[in-house]
């Protein structure tokens, strides 16, 4: 199942060097399930994100946390980055949905039904150096998720290994056109499914 086939996804951004994936992910989030409920795409701004939630513990381009980027939307919304400083709200959450633990066929039932999550994994060397088929780590950990992805599918190759399908924030020239495939179904790989968010839009 691939989320991408029903033209629900945005193009893969690329943070560059600004350490913004928390930023990146959420607003890919947001704008997956806004897609979602109206048919129509929207640019929102990553840019709101770094500079404007601080307040929360975030640190602009040297971290932060996703968790707190829905707790931004419910309470200020977010704007397009045609709009962005301006203070029009073109999307607006209520709450937001989170799942942990590490339960991955409870996290494919939630991708299958209710669209793209936030995932965040612990990334390793070899991460960075991903250029195509399924990736997987015998050194990465559970533990301090690094960054912070889309989660938009899953799948299975020809022998049978299951895979997880991420959009990441690196650019187009990064795995596969910006995406990664994920050993899925191997005791929660790098922490895959220990924290998935997504939000739940006003209105909708």
């Amino acid at each position: 199942y691939d989320w991408r086939h029903l033209n629900m996804l945005n193009e893969p951004r690329d943070q560059g060097s600004c350490v913004g994936s928390y930023a990146f992910a959420v607003t890919a989030s947001t704008e997956s399930q806004y897609a979602l409920h109206t048919s129509n795409h929207v640019n929102l701004s990553v840019q709101k994100f770094i500079d404007c939630t601080r307040i929360y513990g975030n640190m602009g381009c040297h971290g932060g946390y996703t968790f707190t980027l829905f707790i931004y939307l419910q309470s200020f919304g977010l704007e397009t980055e045609q709009m962005y400083p301006f203070t029009d709200v073109v999307v607006q959450s209520i709450g937001y949905k989170f799942h942990r633990h590490g339960y991955e066929t409870i996290l494919k039932w939630a991708l299958y039904n209710e669209g793209p999550y936030v995932i965040s994994m612990n990334i390793d060397e070899k991460f960075l150096h991903y250029k195509s088929g399924i990736y997987q780590s015998d050194t990465c950990t559970h533990y301090n998720l690094n960054q912070s992805m889309l989660l938009v599918g899953y799948g299975y190759d020809n022998d049978g290994i299951d895979y997880w399908i991420v959009q990441n924030s690196w650019g187009k020239k990064w795995g596969e056109s910006g995406y990664v495939k994920v050993r899925r179904n191997n005791w929660n790989m790098c922490g895959i499914a220990s924290l998935a968010f997504r939000p739940i839009l006003r209105g909708f």
